[in-house]
């Protein structure tokens, strides 16, 4: 008779505060451990793992979830990942915040990215803009896809996903199918063009060990064709 009674309470408060949080949090659906309301509500924290799914697509798992209902916020901690069904982008990190105002999400620590299961960028941190479709990686980037085949490394480094359109902010290293090397900085790398192009002092070698020193260069992949200025 004790056991179920604790049976009917631990299913009435588990319920009470499921109902509790869904009042307080409507984009957000937790499926955790534990749940703890502190701050009369404004703060709801899930404990001990577990997933958030939001209204718009996007699961969230992690260790540790801290939702701020005044400021919008969900904090994922520990063993983080992200899926984005609608966008084709998987998100890996130590720490992420979604601010579901302005639909952006930071990662923190070991980010790393999965679009359409071929193309992996990799950084300290990422600046995911949800509604732009838009990832900006900083700090040790390097971005690869094996279908194109090409690595890029960068410190700064923003793709573009409707445009397929990639851009780096300073010292940049790309690898292009295997044949060729390019030591630049600030590139605009265009996709589905198979387009690369920088205005800078640009180095470019070959599997031949030949070596082209070039300024605002353009350079058609696909066609193998080098076109830019002082090319020596």
């Amino acid at each position: 008779m004790k056991n179920n009674i604790y049976s009917f309470l631990f299913i009435f408060f588990l319920n009470y505060f499921a109902f509790l949080f869904s009042a307080q949090a409507e984009q957000f659906n937790f499926d955790v451990t534990e749940l703890e309301i502190l701050e009369n509500g404004n703060i709801i924290k899930g404990l001990k793992k577990g997933n958030v799914k939001t209204d718009d697509g996007i699961t969230i798992y992690a260790n540790t979830f801290i939702y701020n209902k005044k400021l919008n916020t969900l904090e994922a901690i520990g063993n983080v990942s992200m899926n984005d069904v609608e966008k084709d982008v998987k998100l890996f990190a130590n720490k992420i915040i979604y601010n579901k105002d302005k639909e952006i999400i930071k990662t923190i620590d070991n980010s790393k990215a999965i679009y359409n299961k071929s193309k992996f960028i990799q950084a300290n941190s990422f600046n995911y803009k949800k509604a732009e479709n838009i990832l900006i990686a900083d700090g040790n980037v390097r971005a690869e896809d094996k279908i194109k085949n090409y690595i890029l490394f960068a410190e700064n480094l923003t793709y573009d996903k409707n445009l397929e359109k990639i851009t780096t902010v300073g010292k940049t290293k790309s690898l292009i199918k295997s044949k060729f090397e390019v030591n630049t900085n600030d590139i605009i790398f265009l996709i589905n063009e198979n387009n690369l192009s920088s205005k800078s002092l640009s180095e470019i070698k070959d599997t031949n060990s030949n070596v082209y020193k070039v300024s605002n260069f353009k350079y058609s992949i696909e066609k193998e064709i080098l076109k830019g200025e002082d090319i020596l």
